[in-house]
């Protein structure tokens, strides 16, 4: 039967394997993968090295919860996203616009540098999945709303914008242009042309709102 001190343990080694995920993940969006080494956390969380490669016994498993942690956390808003009542056009908004900024705080080696850890390059490719049947809900769903038009191919539209939104959305590989004009563009070029009327002139109500919140 587990005691006290046995459930206390296991409080305090998931709260330190939370605080490594944490640091980690923040100094690898900021650096890149490379430059952060498993001294620099330790050093930070001011642990030695043994209890470190206690819990991670490489950087690369290190990595690979960070990563997992991020995309499921990232996935529970689309599930509330979807869950909520409301015009699907609007929530598109938050959801890119979301997605941006967060997308604004990491170094674009970070992403260069994914593929060189084989693990975590086949988690994302396998997530890329998840990524597409998010999209079409969204997608499907905007037309039950009468938002999109019933003659448009989902899946193709959903396949576009997964192989195309890493690199579009990312702004720290788009320096010329501010994140206004991004956003704005990514959404004419992907969404504006699936829309009914009706969505049309409500994804440009939007996008003047947005203009005019993001230009001041």
């Amino acid at each position: 039967m587990p005691t006290y001190e046995d459930h206390t343990y296991a409080e305090q080694h998931q709260e330190l394997y939370n605080r490594v995920l944490d640091t980690a993940e923040l100094e690898f969006q900021r650096l890149g993968i490379r430059a952060v080494r498993m001294d620099d956390i330790a050093h930070q969380l001011k642990i030695s090295k043994r209890t470190l490669y206690q819990i991670f016994p490489d950087k690369e498993t290190l990595l690979l919860a960070t990563t997992k942690r991020t995309f499921e956390r990232e996935q529970q808003r689309y599930e509330a996203y979807l869950n909520t009542e409301g015009d699907i056009l609007r929530l598109l908004f938050v959801v890119l616009e979301n997605h941006l900024k967060h997308l604004e705080k990491i170094s674009p080696i970070f992403f260069a540098e994914l593929s060189r850890y084989p693990s975590v390059y086949e988690y994302v490719e396998e997530d890329k999945k998840r990524r597409f049947e998010n999209v079409a809900s969204f997608l499907k769903k905007g037309v039950e709303q009468g938002c999109f038009r019933t003659d448009i191919d989902f899946n193709l539209v959903s396949q576009v914008v997964q192989l195309n939104s890493q690199k579009t959305l990312n702004p720290l590989l788009l320096k010329n242009y501010t994140l206004t004009e991004i956003f704005i563009n990514f959404v004419i070029t992907y969404f504006r042309g699936c829309c009914t009327e009706k969505g049309i002139a409500m994804i440009d109500e939007l996008l003047e709102s947005y203009r005019i919140r993001n230009m001041k």
